[in-house]
C-alpha cells in the first residue's frame, strides 16, 4: 500500500454511519501532518470525508474531479475523524494546494 501523505485522497472504509456521519466505502481527504504518517500499520490517520452531496457551504469546501473524485464533490469539515490506517483503501488522487487550503481553514 501507498503511503498516505497529507492532501492525499483516499478511499476509506468509514463502516456504518450513525445520524449525521458519513458512512461506508467513500473519499476521504488526508489531514494529518506528513510528520505523523510513520508507516505504523495501527496508526491513525485524521480524515475529511468527501460527498458526491454537492451542497456547498463554507464547511463543505468542493472538490473537482481532476482530484481523484468521480463527481462534482464536496469534502465534509464537521467530519472529519481519525480512522486507523488499515481502512485505508486505495489511494484516489491528491488534492490542489488551493482546495486543500479551503479544507483547512473550514476543518
Amino acid at each position: 500500500m501507498a503511503e498516505p501523505r497529507r492532501g492525499d485522497l483516499w478511499l476509506v472504509s468509514l463502516g456504518a454511519a450513525r445520524a449525521g456521519e458519513p458512512g461506508k466505502h467513500r473519499p476521504a481527504v488526508v489531514v494529518s501532518v506528513d510528520e505523523l504518517l510513520t508507516g505504523i500499520d495501527d496508526e491513525l490517520v485524521v480524515v475529511v470525508p468527501v460527498s458526491s452531496s454537492r451542497s456547498r457551504t463554507p464547511l463543505r469546501p468542493p472538490v473537482a474531479p481532476s482530484e481523484g473524485v468521480a463527481a462534482d464533490s464536496v469534502a465534509v469539515c464537521r467530519g472529519v475523524r481519525a480512522v486507523a490506517r488499515a481502512r485505508l483503501v486505495e489511494r484516489l488522487g491528491a488534492l490542489k494546494p488551493a482546495t486543500m487550503r479551503a479544507i483547512t481553514r473550514s476543518a
